[in-house]
């Protein structure tokens, strides 16, 4: 499978599914379990929430 054939198939996934693929290749590339802090996930959370919301 060629890359931009991947890529294609990433284009038509859920955001969730974007996200698992996204932790996935984090822990592959770096060998350790993908964290992210506290601050962050509130960030997140915050970023999310105002996109949901139409306000963007």
């Amino acid at each position: 499978m060629s890359v931009q054939t991947m890529k294609e198939q990433i284009v038509s996934m859920s955001k969730q599914e974007q996200a698992d693929l996204m932790y996935f290749l984090v822990e592959l590339m770096t060998g350790v379990p993908f964290q992210l802090s506290n601050e962050w996930k509130s960030e997140i959370d915050v970023r999310e929430a105002t996109l949901e919301s139409g306000k963007l």
